[in-house]
């Protein structure tokens, strides 16, 4: 009797996979032409759709709502954590297994057994290989291999990876011995545990210096009244870029002191990974594509023209 609710189109693997898993365990899905947060709790509720497989923010948009009870959605079985009764919360979510995957792998590459309790160690991986893919970490300019724990870039092969890019020659973005390259940003450890760190063209170089957005998102998301953080590099024809951050406050009403925000990167990175900006933002000027990721060149645009203006 269970009903699948999960907004991503089906043109994406990530949509399509939604339809795979209902039909598993044998659970019907629940539509919206679009996700819209009132429409949305409407359908969830009319249709008691017990599983919700939703993007961060479309869960928060769904809490936010003025028409969200707590006590109208108790028949939840898994959905984002805080939408859940007490009673089927995990006790460690920061520690759940989690998963990563994409389109050109048909889906998940690097996976963990759902519900698995990962140890400290482990917090934050994604997981280990499907039974038959191979994943590499290899060096983004050389594709030399490289050991456990070092960053470079995800390269992946295995039976379920897809034959090419259409109008794109095979050795385009293929390795000469078959790995794709994902133009993600990683480290495999020595389990096999891959942990994602972003993505490789996201890394922002100011003043000859690299800079992982990651890292600095992580720092200020741990920091009082720090809802969401994101972080891009803006063009600026001394420095090549500089950095530029992007903060939702956990209330709007009271947004965190920028200066003291300041401080405590300061105190927590080199110089050089300070942002220069730190912008307030309300989460709905945040922009997303159609498959509800964050669209970085937009978001790059919008803050760079907050820059330009002050």
């Amino acid at each position: 009797e269970d009903r699948l609710y999960s907004p991503p189109p089906f043109f994406w693997v990530g949509g399509f996979h939604r339809i795979l898993y209902a039909m598993q365990i044998g659970a019907a899905m629940a539509f919206l032409d679009a996700f819209e947060p009132g429409s949305a709790l409407e359908l969830i509720k009319r249709e008691r759709a017990s599983i919700l497989m939703l993007w961060p923010h479309q869960a928060k948009l769904l809490l936010e709502h003025p028409d969200y009870r707590p006590q109208d959605f108790d028949f939840l079985l898994s959905a984002p954590y805080a939408m859940l009764t007490e009673e089927r919360r995990p006790e460690t979510p920061d520690r759940v297994a989690n998963s990563i995957g994409m389109t050109e792998s048909c889906s998940y590459h690097t996976i963990e057994a759902t519900g698995a309790s990962l140890p400290e160690e482990k917090r934050g991986a994604c997981g280990r290989p499907l039974p038959g893919m191979e994943r590499q970490i290899r060096n983004p300019d050389t594709g030399e291999r490289l050991a456990p724990g070092e960053l470079g870039e995800l390269c992946v092969r295995g039976f379920n990876l897809m034959q090419g890019l259409y109008k794109r020659e095979r050795e385009e973005v293929f390795s000469a011995d078959g790995f794709y390259r994902t133009g993600d940003r990683g480290r495999i450890d020595g389990d096999d545990f891959y942990f994602f760190e972003g993505r490789l063209g996201d890394m922002i170089k100011t003043g000859g210096a690299n800079v992982s957005p990651r890292e600095v998102e992580i720092v200020l998301a741990t920091m009082e009244g720090v809802e969401q953080a994101h972080v891009v590099g803006v063009p600026d024809p001394e420095m090549g870029q500089i950095v530029v951050a992007g903060i939702v406050p956990l209330s709007p009403s009271a947004p965190p002191d920028l200066e003291e925000l300041r401080e405590r990167l300061r105190k927590e990175l080199s110089a050089f990974k300070v942002p220069r900006h730190l912008l307030i933002l309300a989460p709905e000027e945040l922009p997303f594509t159609d498959t509800g990721k964050l669209h970085p060149g937009r978001l790059r645009d919008l803050l760079g023209g907050r820059v330009a203006r002050a």
